[in-house]
């Protein structure tokens, strides 16, 4: 377990996953706020859904 933990390519990884959740997180509250200004924030709240969703698609797909 030690040794696991100790590993640079894990906790390469894992910094990793962690910083790109947190920037994810702060980019949707961020844009959310901003979308409330707008006459039809719905429309704004959609294309942020789909912005944030198609690199994971095409992660997907490349592997």
């Amino acid at each position: 377990m030690l040794t696991l933990l100790k590993n640079r390519t894990l906790q390469t990884i894992a910094s990793a996953n962690f910083f790109t959740t947190l920037g994810v997180s702060l980019f949707n509250i961020i844009l959310l706020t901003y979308a409330k200004n707008f006459p039809n924030p719905h429309w704004f709240v959609a294309i942020v859904s789909v912005v944030t969703v198609v690199p994971y698609v095409f992660g997907g797909l490349t592997g």
